[in-house]
């Protein structure tokens, strides 16, 4: 799901993921972490690894039951007005539940 930087929704999330950073291993956020948060672990450091132009990857929130990352990326954006495809530079959020990536130069 894409969000503009510039909105409101947009300056919320780039705001929690912007100053968090608990480290960037899951081993820097639990001591033994379970088989099911190693394995969305992996599912986050392959979708990292196939970003382009990608940068500082974080976890920026964890708790007993689901972390969050977050990393800067370029990706392929199609404009929903004018159907203008671009590169554009994004924050890219997974909570566990919901993938945000927000626009930064929108």
């Amino acid at each position: 799901m894409f969000i503009k930087g510039s909105t409101k929704r947009g300056q919320q999330l780039l705001a929690g993921a912007s100053w968090r950073n608990y480290g960037n291993k899951i081993y820097d956020v639990y001591g033994r972490p379970s088989s099911a948060k190693i394995k969305a672990w992996e599912a986050c450091m392959r979708e990292y690894a196939e970003c382009s132009d990608r940068s500082n990857f974080r976890i920026t929130s964890f708790n007993c039951q689901h972390f969050t990352v977050a990393w800067e990326c370029t990706v392929e954006y199609m404009d929903p007005k004018t159907g203008e495809l671009t590169m554009e530079r994004i924050t890219h959020i997974d909570t566990g539940y919901n993938t945000y990536e927000v626009l930064l130069d929108k």
